[in-house]
């Protein structure tokens, strides 16, 4: 839909908008006409949200990502939240009636996006389903997206408060990294290790802040709630780096 910025929403603290390109509501607003881009923004709704539009386009990309979660997110790019978190709603269940008939990798990207669109907007009560049905997908998926699919769970469930779930999660997605360090073979399985390690520990602080953040709405001070959520601050390789060559004496 060339209605609004492209690229999604960014794997950072809060899944914020990472707008790429500018397209007709993005140019409506630029130019104080937002009468005008709601008018835009109403009409690409219904029709992303329409029965023809959903019996055509029914891939995670078209339906969800560059359909109508990308409108929850221009809603709230014009300043209405409120349309925003509703949108989102509708858009999560329609991602959701999709899965049973995907496949494993679509399966991932149909829940990643209403999870990810979900946490955006603070709709929690959405996540303990998406969070429980990633926990499905462990064939036909690469290594890569295993990893993904224990981070994004990681984060979801932080934000449902289940600070028990979540450090299961957490301890179980470190020992399958430390599993997969060692048996590393080549030097690019050895980085791609080391990398997801890195982005766990990342995750993991996001999901801590996140527990904390919701003990302390509650009153309750985060010390007292969590004191077990004390996570590593700096990064230790789970694979060791090569040996320097001995020198060779003659």
């Amino acid at each position: 839909l060339l209605t609004f910025g492209g690229g999604g929403i960014q794997e950072d603290d809060d899944y914020e908008m990472n707008s790429v390109n500018r397209y007709v509501i993005n140019t409506l607003h630029d130019q104080n006409r937002d009468d005008l881009a709601n008018l835009v923004s109403e009409a690409a709704w219904e029709l992303v949200t329409s029965e023809a539009y959903e019996n055509r386009y029914q891939t995670a990309k078209q339906a969800i990502e560059q359909g109508c979660r990308k409108l929850a997110i221009a809603s709230e790019y014009l300043g209405n939240l409120t349309q925003a978190r509703q949108r989102m709603a509708v858009c999560a269940q329609r991602a959701l009636a999709l899965v049973d008939g995907a496949g494993a990798v679509e399966r991932y990207n149909l829940l990643r996006f209403a999870g990810e669109g979900l946490y955006h907007f603070d709709l929690s009560e959405g996540l303990p389903e998406i969070a429980a049905r990633l926990s499905d997908l462990t064939n036909g998926l690469s290594q890569e997206d295993r990893n993904k699919v224990q981070r994004l769970r990681l984060r979801l469930l932080a934000a449902t408060n289940n600070a028990d779930a979540a450090l299961n999660v957490f301890d179980q997605a470190r020992s399958d990294l430390s599993a997969q360090a060692k048996t590393a073979g080549e030097e690019t399985e050895r980085t791609s290790a080391a990398t997801s390690s890195r982005e766990l520990l990342m995750t993991a602080g996001y999901a801590a802040d996140k527990l904390r953040g919701r003990t302390v709405l509650r009153g309750q001070p985060a010390a007292v709630a969590y004191p077990h959520l004390t996570l590593p601050t700096t990064f230790r390789p789970l694979v060791p780096s090569p040996s320097p060559s001995r020198a060779t004496s003659h």
